[in-house]
């Protein structure tokens, strides 16, 4: 036999055997369960609560996902913070100045550490627009997961809501 610690409504401590004071309680019943004077009940979830949280790990991920990598010419392209702000500031030059920087090695290293030719403006456009593409899909991404969090009522349904992972 175990017996409930009551307060404001609620178990907050379960013991065995039988204690004066104590509500007799079965295995079904744990600490956080209600208690209203005659009968135990779960609490309902906090439905907008667990909605909030889904929707900060939405934007985690959304998040990580942009600084992930992107495909150009069969290769896996860094996305991280220091390889956009590059590809910014080569973009920014070209836009300027309508060419490469002098210095620039018209290469570019992939995730892998192999290096790819960019011998000329349009193919490093090519690879931006790669990078757009990449930034553009995981925003539609994590929108259709808000949409689908905003139309969920369960906390199945809640909990099924992911990012996909990497293959």
């Amino acid at each position: 036999m175990k017996s409930a610690e009551i307060q404001n409504g609620k178990v907050i401590n379960i013991i065995l055997g039988r204690m004066d004071g104590h509500v007799p309680v079965d295995d079904g019943i744990v600490i956080g369960d209600c208690y209203d004077g005659h009968c135990f009940y779960k609490q309902p979830p906090d439905i907008p609560g667990l909605k909030a949280s889904k929707n900060e790990r939405i934007n985690r991920d959304w998040k990580n996902a942009n600084k992930g990598t992107f495909a150009y010419g069969g290769q896996k392209i860094a996305c991280d913070d220091d390889s956009r702000a590059a590809m910014d500031v080569l973009a920014g030059v070209i836009a300027m100045t309508g060419d490469f920087p002098v210095a620039f090695s018209r290469m570019w290293k992939t995730q892998n550490n192999t290096q790819i030719s960019m011998p000329d403006i349009a193919s490093f456009q090519t690879m931006y627009a790669a990078m757009a593409e990449h930034v553009s899909n995981n925003f539609k991404q994590a929108q259709t997961l808000k949409a689908g969090l905003e139309l969920a009522e369960s906390v199945t349904e809640i909990e099924a809501i992911n990012w996909p992972r990497p293959a």
